[in-house]
């Protein structure tokens, strides 16, 4: 499985956390910050933010967007988001 991370800027959805959680219950999500979230997924960047909702749906518009990550990533952050990338590339091979 590949590792996502989505972004839906505030006022696009006042229920983004529910909607994720909801599409990627359990460990399958990770939220770094409000509307800020690693999920995990064997579908494509488009199929993701369709999966939360992002996009075009019944004449409403949701924008926010979804990137692919591979073993290559840096930075300074909480723990909690190092471990969830850490356990997650090396249960699904780094892809």
């Amino acid at each position: 499985m590949a590792v996502f991370l989505v972004h839906m800027p505030e006022g696009e959805s006042d229920d983004v956390s529910e909607k994720v959680a909801a599409a990627y219950p359990g460990k399958a999500s990770h939220e770094i910050k409000p509307h800020w979230f690693l999920v995990r997924d064997d579908n494509t960047t488009s199929a993701v933010g369709k999966r939360v909702g992002i996009g075009d749906d019944d004449d409403t518009r949701t924008l926010g967007f979804v990137l692919k990550l591979n073993s290559q990533y840096s930075g300074m952050y909480a723990r909690s988001l190092w471990e969830w990338l850490e356990l997650e590339l090396a249960e699904n091979g780094g892809s």
